[in-house]
């Protein structure tokens, strides 16, 4: 439970901080999809 949600940042900046979070974590994901699929071309089984 939240005790002081008085210091807590506006909710604008909250969403921003999501928002560059979620691209980054996508960017990562993206990335390792790649790889993955470049792994898989490079072996074809």
């Amino acid at each position: 439970m939240l005790e002081d949600v008085d210091d807590l940042p506006a909710p604008e900046v909250i969403a921003r901080e999501i928002i560059d979070d979620l691209t980054a974590a996508l960017a990562e994901f993206v990335a390792v999809a790649a790889a993955l699929e470049g792994a898989n071309a490079a072996d074809p089984a």
